[in-house]
């Protein structure tokens, strides 16, 4: 699903948007408990193999990964980036 947001990114992006990733810290990463690192103290209870382990949300390290793209958009016709590219509609006479 990913790919084919960054493909349609790819083809309709203005200059200003942006593609990126973000990364978090293990062992927050796969924590379903984890939103975003707390300005204050936030115990997270994880499994780590058979045993349990306690984490802060506060200790999280998020990394935003800019991933470059090559935009297209300029290079398609009018009709496509508007949207206006279904089936010419015959008038009746």
């Amino acid at each position: 699903m990913s790919y084919y947001l960054g493909y349609a990114l790819s083809l309709y992006a203005r200059h200003q948007d942006r593609l990126s990733h973000v990364l978090v810290s293990d062992p927050y990463e796969t924590n379903r408990n984890f939103y975003y690192p707390t300005p204050y103290e936030h115990p997270i209870h994880s499994r780590r193999g058979d045993k349990e382990i306690t984490v802060d949300a506060r200790h999280a390290q998020v990394d935003l990964a800019n991933i470059p793209f090559v935009q297209l958009r300029d290079g398609l016709p009018e009709r496509l980036r508007t949207g206006r590219c279904g089936r010419m509609m015959r008038k009746s006479i």
